[in-house]
């Protein structure tokens, strides 16, 4: 597992640190889509965290964006997951417990929870098949039981 990053200050420190340690320079344009990144609430996609960015800096193109995602994943900043067939979506690691995600397959509502018993169960799980759990993801893939709701999220989302 990845180090445990608590603040914003820690994982701009350890990616400097992983940056240099691969030949590279920390650039503005890096530590901008690092702290946007952090910020951000949820689960979003590269065009999402790409608006996000440019808000910030005009001159930070897709290129710069999928090279510094890269960087922030392998330090443990980042996450990316693909929820079914959708786009990968990516969200900060950085002062953040563990969770697993309930992921609507109509509208994409994507809920965050931690429940302790599945928890439980899945090193029980692990240890019956002689492994030691290091690191999982959960998703769960269902349809919004208020049809209003989802209709209209499924709308907006265009």
């Amino acid at each position: 597992m990845t180090q445990s990053l608590q603040s914003m200050s820690d994982a701009l420190t350890a990616l400097e640190h992983h940056v240099r340690q691969s030949g590279l320079r920390m650039t503005r344009q890096r530590k901008v889509i690092a702290e946007v990144i952090i910020e951000l609430e949820g689960h979003v996609n590269i065009e999402q965290l790409y608006d996000e960015v440019r808000k910030r800096d005009k001159n930070i193109g897709y290129a710069t964006l999928y090279r510094t995602i890269k960087l922030l994943r392998e330090v443990g900043i980042v996450s990316s997951t693909q929820f079914g067939e959708g786009p990968a979506r990516y969200e900060s690691n950085v002062a953040r417990d563990h969770h697993d995600h309930l992921v609507c397959t109509r509208c994409g509502l994507i809920i965050e929870f931690e429940n302790d018993e599945i928890e439980r169960l899945q090193l029980e799980v692990a240890k019956k098949y002689g492994m030691v759990l290091t690191d999982h993801t959960m998703e769960l893939y269902g349809v919004c039981i208020d049809r209003a709701a989802c209709d209209a999220r499924r709308a907006a989302a265009g």
